[in-house]
This record gives structure tokens, sequence and C-alpha cells, in this order.
């Protein structure tokens, strides 16, 4: 080979060796048309009928946990954030798991997955927060988890599970409690039928993108990136705040293990 032509095959062949880490970093999340596995929105539990229309839309995913050669469990996730999580650095109380919180404070969401039938909907398989006291719902810090469970069903063989795990990451701002439709907004709770649900007046306190920041700083001891890829999905308004659509990326590998090969 010529020599001027050995340099132009030399720099060809290092550009496409850059790009390949880029589209290996999706193969897991994204379907071999580019969609992404899941949708960029969760919606009301409320109403499972309406789930992916964007009437029963309530927040915005912005966080996935990938990256390294880990097992993406939700237990290992909820772990991660129970012994990292430093409410020293964004202000509250540590990090409470799933079955420390009272059941009426978690609220289950739905999560969408493309490509399964029906667009397969799937409620929150576990909840995380800052609550205070595991009996009251005060403000928090909160997040809801889902697995890749249908990420495996649709990929089958190409692809093995615990992969990666996302969600989503906000600020509450919690109210009194309030009935349901089943029990008049006028009367007092105390008025209600026995056995009517009640559940916590939930209102996004601050932004969704500050809410994934202070996630980021409150998990400094783990490796990441607080803004890793745009799912335009997750982008636009939701509750009253803007959510820009970047996902954040968190990792089981702790910062003083040396972040390099973290990446996914």
């Amino acid at each position: 080979m010529k020599p001027k032509l050995m340099r132009y095959f030399i720099i060809a062949t290092a550009a496409l060796v850059l790009l390949l880490p880029a589209q290996d970093s999706m193969a897991h999340t994204k379907q071999p048309g580019g969609g992404w596995y899941f949708r960029g929105q969760t919606f009301d539990d409320g109403d499972a009928g309406r789930a992916g229309q964007r009437s029963a839309r309530k927040d915005p995913v912005n966080v996935i946990w990938y990256g390294g050669t880990h097992h993406y469990s939700t237990s290992a996730v909820e772990n991660h954030l129970d012994n990292h999580w430093d409410a020293s650095k964004v202000g509250g109380s540590g990090w409470r798991k799933h079955d420390e919180i009272l059941s009426l404070c978690k609220q289950d969401q739905i999560m969408v997955w493309r490509g399964l039938p029906g667009r397969d909907a799937d409620k929150t398989d576990r909840h995380g927060s800052t609550a205070r006291n595991r009996y009251i719902c005060g403000s928090q810090h909160h997040t809801r988890l889902w697995d890749d469970y249908e990420h495996d069903k649709l990929a089958g063989a190409a692809h093995d599970r615990y992969q990666w795990v996302v969600g989503g990451i906000h600020y509450d701002k919690v109210g009194i409690l309030r009935p349901t439709a089943n029990c008049p907004p006028s009367a007092p709770v105390t008025a209600c039928t026995a056995g009517v649900k009640k559940v916590p007046n939930h209102i996004p306190g601050r932004s969704w993108n500050v809410a994934r920041h202070q996630m980021r700083r409150a998990l400094h001891g783990l490796c990441g990136e607080r803004a890793w890829k745009l799912h335009t999905g997750a982008q636009g308004w939701f509750q009253g705040f803007y959510s820009t659509g970047y996902l954040a990326r968190m990792t089981l590998r702790e910062k003083s293990q040396g972040c390099a090969g973290s990446g996914p």
C-alpha cells in the first residue's frame, strides 16, 4: 500500500475505533432501530388503561444505573443508595429503602416498554426516599426504580438480564393527606368511609434537573455522570417544572476503586 493510502487507512481505522465505544454504550438501552427500550416518562397508576397516553403522564425518566460489569438488580441499587447517599451535600435525611417506607407514601407509577405486545405497562418495582420518619410522608427526595426484565424479554438471547435499572429522581414537597375521589374533598378525613385509601398530596418542590443534579452530588462516592444521554421523551414540562430530558448515569462502582472501566 502506498504511504499516502496507508495514512488514509490509519486515520479511517482510528475514527472507526473511536466511534465503536459510543455505539456499544447504547447497545443495551436502545433497540436495533435506534429507539429506547423505555418511554421517557412515567404514567399515572390510577388508570392503567391510559398508560402511554399523554393525558396520564406524570414524571420524566431522568436516571439510569448502568455501566461496567456489575449486576444491576433493584436490590443492588437500593443498597448503594442506602450506603452512599450523603445528606450533608443536599440537606434532608439519610436514605430509606422500599421496605422502610410507609406504603401510602410510595404512590406507584407505570413504565411503558416499547416493542412488547400492548406496549407492556409495568408498575414501579421499588421505591426509595429520604423521608425523615418511616411513618410520615414528609418532604423528601424520592426515586422509583424499574429493572430490565422487559428489556431481557425483548432482546432475548442477544442480552442478559440485569444490565441496568432505570427510573426517576425528584423532590417531593408533601402536603396534607387528601382523600381520593371516593371521599368528597370538603369532608374531613375522619368522616370518610372506613377503608377508603388516603394518599399523601405529593407536589414537586424543585425542578427535575435540580433533583437529578442533587442526586449526583449526594452520591459523590460513586462513579457516574449527571447528564449522560438525552431522551427526548423526558424533555418538556411535567407538573409545573421543565425537564431538559437528560438522564444521569449512576454506577455501582465506588470512586475509591477508580472509575476506569465503569462506563457502559
